[in-house]
């Protein structure tokens, strides 16, 4: 950096005092210099804004959630995507909360959704820091001469020149992670609104494998009431009571089991959509969530529209900018800018230069380290296409299959059980029934039946899988939404 020499005067002298006064024009000189450094420090700086943290408000505020209606519409490219993720802003507490519902509160209050906005928050502040040049350095600082007792002045404003192309390449890797940073925030939507969907899909099938139970656990209880009667007549031995007792039970149980799978499946989803626990929702579900959909054929090409494949593209060129930066940090970086030196009077005017010598460190670790990073962004943008197509084959697989399972259950199982439920009405009207046979027909008519809830929602599941994976909700490409946006 430069610095003006102290005097031109003989640097022989050796001082005859010391402790002496500052004159006062060097004194208000001082002072004036100080003033100027302070105004220029602190002209564009940001107050401290206090923000406490109190627990008892936080929790107020997370109660409240499930008594006050949303701040306003929700934000999401994901809305009216081919009906897979319907959304709603007017919501309604009292009388339950429809997947529409949920969904809208899960893109305001979705934990992982607000941790993944918060950090785009992160990348645009970072832009705005990014690409600027380096701040000047400013030396004002009076010194003691040792000859004649007096005072100098010195003071150099010195501006850093980059010549390699450091600051565009910082820009650019900037609002490259910027935009990975929107498009990450798009999958988690994404992410998000399907987990909300596939639980209403197992609140939905728990519900009717319990009203199943219930049916049977009906039929359990007259089974035990009839058998009580016949044993009391001498008509059937205890073997036979215990049994329908014993079956009575084992459907009791059944029917507390999905009790408390409901139980759980609803309180995870009340956290998945930023609710507390204690909130006195209930989640309304249809057998429209059920409904067998059209999924378009497999195209190849419509994976390239996924929020996570674009995302990692865009991590690619965030570290192409980096490498483009590691490479500009190896050409020296110059400093220029006038200096000045007030001495007893005598002022002097210089112009200083300053430049590195790259001896050392010559940033081939920074550029081989950056040159590594790209590679890996390359392999990492494989390896998500490699799995996106791969969950995609085996989601459409799965749907297949259940499918397939389901048709052979309706032809045959569920065809059987339909007649045998007649049939055992019909023994049961005449009074010719055999109660381990009625036992056993119930029974098994329970079973087809839950299974085939447990079919539909396979299906479903799959369905909603391979759409996601294999960017069929996406009845446009998102891309263009979000270049509006911006």
């Amino acid at each position: 950096m430069f610095s003006p020499s102290r005097s031109c005067r003989d640097r022989n002298s050796v001082p005859k005092s010391s402790g002496v006064p500052t004159p006062p024009g060097v004194r208000r000189l001082s002072r004036r210099a100080l003033a100027l450094v302070s105004v220029t420090l602190c002209a564009a700086c940001v107050g401290y804004d206090a923000d406490p943290l109190v627990p008892n408000d936080e929790l107020r505020a997370l109660l409240s959630r499930g008594q006050s209606s949303l701040p306003g519409n929700p934000s999401t490219t994901l809305a009216d995507s081919g009906g897979w993720f319907p959304v709603t802003p007017d919501i309604e507490f009292g009388d339950g909360l429809t997947l529409q519902e949920a969904n809208a509160l899960a893109l305001f209050h979705a934990p992982v959704l607000v941790a993944e906005r918060t950090r785009q928050r992160v990348a645009a502040a970072q832009l705005l820091q990014a690409g600027l040049l380096p701040n000047p350095e400013l030396f004002v600082g009076p010194r003691v001469s040792t000859e004649d007792s007096g005072w100098i002045l010195p003071g150099s404003l010195m501006f850093g020149v980059p010549l390699g192309g450091e600051l565009s390449a910082e820009e650019d890797a900037a609002r490259a992670k910027l935009d990975s940073a929107a498009w990450r925030v798009m999958q988690t939507e994404l992410t998000v609104l399907g987990a909300v969907r596939m639980k209403f899909l197992l609140v939905h099938a728990l519900r009717e494998e319990r009203a199943q139970l219930e049916t049977l656990s009906a039929e359990a209880q007259r089974i035990v009431e009839w058998v009580e009667q016949l044993a009391s007549a001498g008509e059937v031995d205890v073997l036979t009571l215990q049994l329908a007792r014993m079956e009575r039970e084992d459907v009791a149980t059944s029917v507390q089991r999905r009790d408390a799978q409901l139980g759980r499946a609803t309180t995870e989803l009340l956290g998945m959509i930023g609710l507390h626990p204690s909130a006195s929702v209930e989640m309304i579900t249809t057998s429209a969530l059920f409904a067998e959909g059209e999924l378009p054929p497999a195209d190849t090409n419509s994976v390239l529209k996924h929020p996570r494949l674009r995302a990692q593209a865009l991590k690619y060129v965030e570290t192409d900018g980096l490498l483009r930066l590691a490479i500009a940090r190896q050409y020296p970086e110059i400093g220029i800018g006038p200096g000045l030196e007030k001495d007893r009077g005598d002022l002097s005017i210089g112009l200083g230069l300053s430049i590195p010598i790259p001896f050392f460190d010559l940033h081939k670790g920074e550029i081989e380290e950056a040159l590594v990073g790209r590679q890996e962004a390359r392999e990492q943008y494989q390896e998500t296409l490699l799995d996106l197509a791969t969950e995609e084959a085996i989601a459409r697989r799965q749907r297949d299959v259940a499918l397939e399972h389901l048709r052979v259950h309706r032809d045959g199982p569920l065809t059987h059980a339909t007649e045998a439920e007649q049939a055992l009405a019909d023994r049961l009207g005449s009074g010719f029934a055999n109660v381990l046979e009625v036992l056993s027909a119930l029974r098994a008519v329970s079973r087809v039946r839950v299974r085939e809830i447990e079919l539909r929602r396979e299906v479903a599941e799959a369905t909603l899988r391979a759409a996601v994976a294999g960017g069929v909700v996406f009845t446009e490409d998102p891309s263009s939404e979000m270049e509006e946006e911006k």
